[in-house]
């Protein structure tokens, strides 16, 4: 549970750097989301605390618990929630896109995970892809 997402994540961000995916975006209005990493954290740790995995029954239940916390964190578009971006000290925010001049205004929020305390209105950021909805911050 964190060993493959991590790497599978790792490689995203690098086929992102290597390919040059970088975009221009402009912040609207920018919500910070650091309730979302203890959000993480219980939903990870939760099905482990009491987790005796020595009967059948005790093991699917922690299995469909695993199961159940990947559909939700998949569901809800959680995937950019790492505990390394918080060691690393990147904060992960939630942007709208301006309203004026914008063929995609207030149609699609994404993510944003940079190392800025704060993201203002009307700032101009340089971004690599990571999905459709998820950037990673150029550092300079």
């Amino acid at each position: 549970m964190f060993i493959i997402p991590n790497l599978f994540l790792g490689y995203r961000i690098f086929v992102a750097w290597k390919l040059n995916e970088k975009r221009e975006i402009a912040v609207g209005r920018a919500e910070d989301h650091r309730d979302h990493l203890l959000v993480y954290l219980f939903t990870m740790l939760l099905p482990f605390y009491f987790a005796d995995l020595s009967t059948w029954r005790s093991l699917s239940a922690t299995l469909i618990a695993l199961a159940f916390i990947i559909f939700l964190f998949w569901h809800l578009n959680l995937h950019y929630m790492n505990i390394i971006f918080a060691v690393f000290g990147y904060r992960v925010f939630t942007v709208y896109p301006p309203e004026e001049n914008n063929l995609f205004s207030g149609r699609m929020a994404f993510v944003i995970i940079t190392k800025r305390v704060n993201l203002f209105q009307g700032e101009r950021l340089i971004v690599y892809r990571i999905s459709n909805t998820v950037y990673l911050e150029e550092n300079k």
